[in-house]
């Protein structure tokens, strides 16, 4: 069991939002890229662009990938390094940068990722302080608060049921977290 939750990134330049649809809001930290269809004509125009993520403020650039499932949340998905196997393709193919926030124990990591070029601002930097030290469930739940309060998440999110890696003999999901193997 899982749920979409509706995220608002900022245009910049005086472009307008888009809502993207995620099962895994805790990892907006991790964030890299925006990725549609290239055939989905909603988002053609704004490939190339770059949005501003909500709550940490790094830019986000959209690309086209054939991956992106139009069909799937909004059409519009986070890259984020790394929350499947997906993003770890779209990763390499797009030569995107890494920017983990989970840590090799399954919690978010106590500093924050590290952006290239740009520095966090003040209220980032607070905002992942409250979710430094949690499990990947606790953060999420606490950044669906943060998202609340900030204005960025649009309605409730949406129950659904999707599949997701387990280790073979374990009963919790498996979580990618960066190695020199990856």
């Amino acid at each position: 069991p899982g749920a979409y939750h509706a995220v608002r990134f900022a245009g910049t330049n005086g472009a307008a939002d888009l809502v993207i649809e995620t099962t895994r809001p805790e990892l907006i930290p991790s964030c890299v890229a925006l990725v549609a269809h290239p055939d989905d004509e909603r988002f053609r125009e704004r490939f190339g662009d770059t949005l501003t993520s909500p709550l940490f403020g790094a830019s986000v650039p959209v690309y086209a990938h054939p991956l992106a499932d139009p069909e799937k949340g909004s059409g519009i998905a986070m890259i984020c390094t790394f929350g499947d196997t997906t993003d770890v393709v779209w990763w390499r193919e797009l030569d995107l940068p890494t920017r983990p926030s989970l840590g090799w124990d399954g919690r978010m990591r106590a500093e924050p990722p590290t952006l290239d070029g740009e520095k966090w601002t003040t209220a980032a930097l607070d905002a992942y302080a409250e979710l430094a030290g949690k499990t990947s469930k606790q953060a999420q739940a606490r950044i669906v608060e943060l998202l609340r309060e900030s204005g960025d998440l649009m309605g409730e999110p949406k129950p659904i049921t999707h599949p997701v890696k387990f280790y073979e003999r374990g009963e919790r999901p498996l979580e990618i977290v960066t190695t020199r193997q990856w």
